[in-house]
């Protein structure tokens, strides 16, 4: 099994607290990782109830002044959003499957 990169994101250090978690897809990943933060964030857009403001939340919604604002895609550009996008399909799919058997 491969080494687990411990440091943090933020600050490059190890953290006391840093632990091997597990991703949806099987990877063990820091908890201090990127691809751990996503799919943290990706669990919390699948716990908004309406279809709708999940995608406002990624995609921004048109203000009064018809331009878009508010989403991921705005704050981090088109890439994160559709990144994140694709780690929420991955959660709801396999939460769909696990539901089915």
């Amino acid at each position: 099994m491969a080494e687990v990169d411990h440091r943090c994101l933020a600050c490059g250090q190890v953290h006391p607290d840093a632990r091997e978690v597990t991703l949806i897809d099987g990877t063990v990943v820091s908890s201090y990782s990127e691809a751990w933060r996503m799919e943290c964030e990706a669990r919390a857009v699948l716990a908004i109830p309406s279809v709708q403001k999940r995608r406002e939340y990624l995609f921004g919604s048109i203000d009064r002044f018809g331009k878009p604002s508010g989403g991921v895609e705005q704050r981090r550009g088109r890439e994160s959003a559709l990144q994140l996008a694709e780690v929420v399909k991955r959660l709801w799919y396999a939460a769909k499957q696990s539901d089915a058997a």
